[in-house]
């Protein structure tokens, strides 16, 4: 049954808005402070004795810009946070031949190595999502997916990593691409290499790495040495059709970067992405899409 959303508050303030209507119209428009405008089109039904709601083509729009475009959402209303305790599926970046391949099974151990791209175009800091950055630094690529799957939660990354440069910012994208050859990102973090250093969070982080970011674990990279970085990517629910394909792809720069003028060194500098068994990985939570979890 189609239902409005019609929501007037802070973008800040959004997820505490309230606006769902048993018996609506299908497609209102929300219009925020501070110029921002956002559309979407709202339904909802029930799944498996829960609301299921549905926000499809999502556009954000800033002074005439689309910010946002055409992002599907789907949202269901359960006891636990989608993705918590999830089974996840490592997935390892192997460096072989002229692409870099992700798979389940652990590569030899190798490495590709990327000169940091700050050739961004114009820098895009409002935008809230980015596109692919494929070309941009190193992508990994898996098969086609035999069947569809269901991502629900936080993707996991681990880059084991060296570099020429003592403080270089690495970047993680996981992107789906589509039969049709069309690339769309589904979640991206990031981490400045000398903060790497983990510890325990003084609340529940639902099992994700906490980076500690105090100036005493403040750690340059000595020259060639290699270090893990262990970071979560944004979360993400989707439904991964078969015949896609999944892809990290990691870079030294995001054309978010408001000071990435700033941040420029020039020569760029050179940053390897180690595989192998203890190398770099990322872990999904991935299952087969089932009638008992599909939609």
């Amino acid at each position: 049954m189609p239902s409005s959303l019609t929501v007037a508050a802070p973008v800040a303030q959004l997820d505490r808005a309230s606006g769902f209507e048993p018996e609506g119209r299908g497609f209102e428009s929300l219009r925020a402070r501070q110029s921002f405008r956002i559309s979407a089109a709202v339904q909802h039904r029930p799944w498996n004795g829960h609301l299921e709601i549905r926000l499809d083509k999502l556009n954000l729009h800033r002074g005439g810009r689309h910010i946002l475009h055409d992002v599907c959402w789907h949202l269901r209303q359960g006891e636990r946070w989608p993705g918590v305790d999830a089974p996840r599926q490592r997935w390892y970046l192997a460096s072989s031949g002229a692409d870099g391949q992700l798979q389940a099974r652990s590569p030899r151990r190798a490495s590709r190595e990327f000169a940091v791209d700050y050739e961004l175009g114009p820098p895009d800091a409002f935008a809230f999502w980015v596109q692919s950055q494929h070309g941009r630094g190193l992508s990994f690529t898996s098969a086609p997916l035999a069947q569809d799957q269901e991502l629900a939660g936080f993707p996991l990354v681990r880059l084991r990593v060296a570099s020429n440069d003592p403080e270089p910012l690495l970047f993680a994208y996981l992107e789906q691409i589509s039969a049709d050859g069309s690339a769309d990102v589904l979640a991206f973090g990031r981490l400045a290499a000398s903060y790497r250093k983990t510890g325990t969070a003084p609340y529940d982080t639902l099992g994700l790495p906490w980076i500690t970011g105090l100036s005493a674990d403040h750690a340059p990279l000595a020259p060639g040495r290699e270090v893990d970085l262990d970071f979560a990517l944004t979360p993400v629910s989707r439904v991964i059709s078969a015949g896609s394909r999944l892809r990290v792809v990691v870079t030294g720069a995001d054309p978010r970067q408001r000071n990435l003028a700033d941040l420029r060194k020039d020569p760029a500098p050179r940053i390897s992405v180690v595989s192998g068994r203890n190398g770099s990985w990322i872990e999904l939570p991935l299952r087969p899409l089932s009638p008992a979890n599909g939609t």
